[in-house]
């Protein structure tokens, strides 16, 4: 009978360590196939990415050229005309408004005026 137990050592560590091997064979294929699917991810993000800095360079050149003087008075031609005599309103800013510049009341949602700075996305949008 003591001949048995040094036969059947051999073989648990020769399982073990095929199974040690397996393991880790199989650690490395999943390791690949994350990659994988994060290289294909990083594709799609930076195809997403070249596609937004296109529009972004599309807008940024037509709000230059709607700004443009000439683009602005070929828009308006024989639209705008001289305002009459009580066509014209005159208003007086408070005090505060003044000195910054802006118009500041108490409430926040009631202001006497409003200011668009958006005027280039105004005509882009009525093409």
């Amino acid at each position: 009978m003591p001949a048995e137990k040094p036969i059947t050592l051999p073989i648990v560590m020769g399982f073990l360590t095929l199974m040690v091997c397996a393991v880790g064979a199989l650690g490395v294929v999943w390791v690949r196939g994350q990659i994988a699917l994060t290289a294909e991810h990083t594709k799609g993000l930076e195809h997403r990415l070249v596609k937004t800095e296109r529009k972004h360079q599309y807008l940024a050149s037509r709000i230059a050229e709607v700004h443009q003087p000439s683009y602005l008075k070929a828009r308006v031609a024989g639209v705008l005309d001289v305002p009459l005599e009580h066509c014209v309103v005159w208003a007086d800013l408070p005090a505060s408004a003044k000195e910054t510049g802006r118009t500041q009341t108490k409430t926040p949602f009631v202001e006497p005026f409003t200011l668009s700075l958006d005027l280039a996305f105004l005509a882009i949008a009525a093409h």
